[in-house]
């Protein structure tokens, strides 16, 4: 892939523990990919006005990231909007992102490539999920 269709994305980790039977956690681990973004949009998606129900984003990478199925995506660089303790140790919530991985695999299923691309399917999140899954 050129170097110039290359996208900044910040990722970050869901962390939680239950503590009294309340899961107390936040996005976490916050890194940067160079990857390759494409968005696509189904018909189905789609409603009467033209308005997006589901967005979902393809990434595509040459090399494997450090990304996971579960983690939170963001477009932009996130400020950290507070902090949280887990087994002692602070840790600081970016938020939630605007879009959540759902799939990691290969670009190319059974073809023989010298660098088989990697591509992760995200979806746009929305509002009240909180927790991870």
């Amino acid at each position: 892939m050129r170097t110039a269709i290359l996208t900044n994305v910040y990722v970050c980790t869901y962390k939680s523990e239950i503590r009294h039977g309340v899961s107390i956690g936040g996005y976490t681990n916050l890194r940067k990919s160079n990857l390759n973004v494409q968005t696509d949009y189904s018909e189905l998606d789609l409603q009467t006005y033209g308005q997006t129900v589901n967005e979902i984003i393809k990434l595509r990478s040459n090399t494997l990231p450090d990304i996971s199925e579960g983690d939170y995506l963001y477009m932009t660089k996130p400020t950290v909007q507070r902090t949280f303790t887990i087994g002692g140790v602070a840790y600081d919530d970016y938020g939630q992102g605007e879009y959540q991985v759902e799939s990691i695999r290969p670009a190319f299923v059974g073809v023989k490539t010298i660098r088989n691309p990697t591509l992760i399917e995200a979806r746009k999140t929305t509002g009240g999920e909180n927790d991870g899954s």
